[in-house]
């Protein structure tokens, strides 16, 4: 084969991978998962029930439109790998704070108090993974910061 032709196999197959890697990691869409944050010390600090979302069309809708969400509840998504994150509150009606996690995940930036409707842009300020969108005021109350710790369990079907 000519090297052109084996090199577009090859991004094929590495694209074909990428877009499996959060189905392999058992994060589907729609799904609920619940996201654990721990301190340094390991201690919970506090739980969530996440509805996971993986496409660009789920990630980009977010929770527009939705009038409210439970106290421990969240939205997670889900990505490829570590890459800058942007977000905007267009069409979003509840106040959230957006955490920011990495690969390893680790908390890498908190934005607290995102306002409804707004469309400034918010930025992850670091390459991430994963972000979790909860009702305002949640990461303060359960003492998140950066630097905490998240582990996702599955929930049982």
């Amino acid at each position: 084969m000519c090297p052109d032709v084996v090199k577009a196999h090859l991004w094929f197959v590495m694209a074909v991978f990428l877009s499996v890697i959060p189905f392999m990691c058992g994060a589907e869409s729609g799904k609920e998962v619940t996201t654990v944050f721990m301190n340094d010390a390991g201690k919970e600090l506090c739980r969530f029930k996440a509805e996971v979302v993986v496409t660009p069309e789920e990630q980009s809708r977010g929770l527009m439109f939705r009038k409210k969400l439970g106290l421990n509840s969240g939205m997670l998504f889900v990505n490829n790998g570590d890459e800058m994150r942007f977000f905007w509150m267009k069409n979003t009606y509840i106040s959230l704070d957006i955490l920011f996690i990495n690969s390893r995940n680790e908390v890498k930036h908190i934005h607290y108090g995102a306002k409804p409707f707004d469309e400034a842009t918010i930025s992850s300020r670091y390459p991430v993974q994963y972000i979790l969108e909860v009702n305002a005021g949640r990461a303060k109350k359960c003492n998140i910061c950066q630097g905490s710790k998240m582990n996702i369990l599955k929930n049982p079907r």
